[in-house]
């Protein structure tokens, strides 16, 4: 409903308030009962009002679907890396018009800043990176293409986290325990509490538009003080 207004703490609680009768409808509780997928660090409601996703600061992304409300998906972004801001639409990309002779039928959307100065749009019903922009390091603005890192010409990825049936038992024991980081790669599990991974300069705000009709643009705010069109 327009008048709930959606909003999360550190503890990994998040809330809701109806404004017209000062009550709260649900409460979503799911990362406050497993610490270790991190704090909240950015959330959005979905655009059509059934989902809320949310980021925290060790990579991981969750969604829920706030019909029932039901922890419907949880995956860990391939960085790493704190999941600084999020946004969502329901659209078609303009890559997918002409599909089968026709047009294709519109996609729940994430738009995602997370990484080295990285925003990404990822397709929810199946966690495919649809689309990413990168800023790459000044350093190496004069490289040529095959020269540069890998991670440079990769898509990032979301990684499905399995849930356990015992809400009582850490996720992190159900997906191979915590994770160590190896030039920047991310090993098995989840990213462990003393494994600190905070690259700069990083997205801190985007707004944008995207679909098949009307001008599209993604304007970024990041770390480093520079606002990218």
């Amino acid at each position: 409903s327009a008048s709930v207004v959606v909003y999360a703490t550190q503890a990994g609680y998040i809330h809701t308030w109806d404004l017209r009768c000062a009550h709260e409808p649900f409460q979503l509780q799911d990362l406050h009962q497993h610490p270790e997928l991190g704090y909240v660090t950015s959330m959005s409601v979905g655009a059509d009002r059934n989902w809320i996703v949310a980021g925290t600061h060790r990579g991981c992304v969750a969604l829920w679907d706030i019909r029932y409300p039901l922890l419907a998906k949880l995956w860990r972004h391939s960085a790493g890396a704190p999941v600084d801001r999020l946004a969502t639409t329901v659209t078609t990309l303009p890559q997918d018009t002409g599909i089968n002779g026709g047009g294709s039928t519109p996609s729940p959307l994430i738009f995602m800043g997370c990484g080295l100065n990285e925003s990404s749009v990822f397709d929810v019903t199946n966690g495919n990176c649809r689309q990413c922009f990168r800023a790459l390091d000044p350093a190496l603005g004069y490289t040529d293409q095959q020269a540069l890192p890998q991670s440079c010409l990769t898509l990032p990825h979301l990684q499905t986290v399995e849930l356990p049936n015992n809400p009582n038992r850490s996720i992190a024991s159900k997906n191979g325990g915590y994770a160590t980081y190896n030039n920047g790669h991310l090993g098995r599990g989840l990213p462990g509490p003393n494994t600190p991974h905070n690259p700069e300069p990083r997205i801190m705000s985007l707004m944008g538009r995207i679909g098949v009709s009307g001008n599209q643009y993604l304007i970024t705010g990041g770390s480093d003080c520079v606002i990218r069109y």
